[in-house]
């Protein structure tokens, strides 16, 4: 069985992220208490380039390049006034991780084409703690040969 690009990368963040974190999973969005910190890796989209010369573009005898988007779902839940600090340095820590992996950066396209894109934030009080939640954006950019 031939493991495509797309799927070596998703396999790959999850081994780079699980010092990261106590539960570290695919495509999940919600977590017991008992399982944060957590970190879900969202499966995200990807679009061929459309810059491809158009020979490459038409049957399946061509490569393609990829941009597949993905997330990173970061959760924690902290005291109410150390729940940004938690999240700040679990965010750098994972960034740090995923931008630097030699194994993850070799399944790009010249060995360096994984972009971060920002993130988003959100929080939620449960009694005297806050969970805090994030996602992380990233492009990786890869080879799709047919």
């Amino acid at each position: 069985m031939t493991i495509s690009a797309r799927e070596s990368i998703l396999v790959r963040q999850q081994e780079v992220l699980e010092p990261f974190a106590l539960t570290v999973v695919r495509n999940r969005l919600d977590f017991d208490e008992l399982e944060l910190p957590a970190i879900s890796i969202l499966e995200g989209d990807e679009d061929a380039d459309d810059g491809d010369p158009r020979r490459q573009r038409v049957g399946s005898a061509g490569s393609r390049r990829i941009r597949m988007t993905s997330g990173l779902l970061l959760a924690l839940s902290e005291k109410t006034e150390a729940v940004g600090t938690a999240l700040n340095e679990l965010d750098a820590s994972v960034r740090a991780a995923i931008l630097n992996d030699v194994t993850l950066l070799s399944y790009t396209m010249n060995g360096r084409s994984i972009r971060y894109n920002g993130m988003n934030s959100s929080r939620s009080e449960s009694g005297r703690l806050l969970l805090g939640q994030r996602v992380l954006r990233f492009t990786f950019s890869y080879l799709f040969r047919a």
